[in-house]
């Protein structure tokens, strides 16, 4: 298994690159939903980690913490209460721990990946996993809809997040690489830029322009709009 002993000091960790308001966007849950997975009930023990306290409108949330709320977005589709995924991610985090990894982002790891059920199993004794998990050869597998959160994000070869397919849309369109971009979503398909469209539209020009000008899919473009798309911008 590919993991640091550490977290890399680099861009991916430690660089502000989203607001709250956009973070939220591209994962589609509410603005005050992500704000609670940063600060929560308990400001020194959040669920997650790469985000910076309030300074409205301005950038606040690493690459690293969006990957974080993503895997965060697929708990909470696969039933799971705040109370439950705090106290099983407590136990992830003394797990990397103990095997002298950095725990600080262990939902961000391809640990989680790999082992991540069967060690939130073995630490729980909350009967709520058997909404989380199910059976199958005798092992601890994800649930699909904790998988396909899973099979969005790539893995580098250091075993941490390194790009993410957004769940915003219903189908796989915009990817999230910390080294490209600023880390600014771009289309799978013609990797243009989200915003660049999404201004586009706004100043009246049709999706089935925007599309042939950027290179992308009419289809695409008004799947993005949807997604996206607000009549004014929003300060974080």
């Amino acid at each position: 298994m590919a993991a640091t002993r550490r977290a890399p000091d680099n861009v991916t960790f430690t660089e502000p690159l989203y607001t709250m308001t956009e973070a939220s966007r591209y994962l589609a849950v509410a603005p005050r939903t992500f704000w609670e997975w940063v600060h929560g009930q308990d400001p020194s023990e959040p669920l997650i980690s790469g985000a910076t306290g309030p300074r409205r409108g301005e950038p606040t949330v690493s690459f690293i913490g969006l990957s974080e709320g993503m895997v965060l977005r697929a708990f909470r589709k696969a039933g799971l209460s705040l109370q439950y995924i705090r106290k099983a991610l407590r136990a992830l985090r003394e797990d990397a721990a103990e095997a002298g990894i950095d725990a600080r982002y262990a939902l961000a790891s391809q640990r989680l990946y790999k082992h991540g059920a069967r060690v939130l199993v073995d630490y729980s004794q909350d009967t709520e996993t058997r909404r989380f998990f199910e059976l199958v050869s005798n092992n601890m597998v994800f649930t699909p809809v904790v998988e396909g959160h899973l099979e969005r994000i790539t893995y580098g070869e250091d075993g941490w997040a390194s790009s993410l397919i957004l769940p915003a849309t219903r189908g796989e369109l915009v990817r999230v690489d910390p080294l490209r971009a600023d880390g600014q979503p771009l289309t799978i398909r013609g990797e243009a830029s989200v915003l660049d469209i999404i201004d586009r539209f706004r100043g009246g020009e049709a999706p089935e322009f925007v599309g042939r000008e950027f290179g992308v899919p009419s289809d695409d473009v008004i799947e993005l709009i949807r997604a996206f798309y607000t009549a004014q911008p929003e300060a974080a």
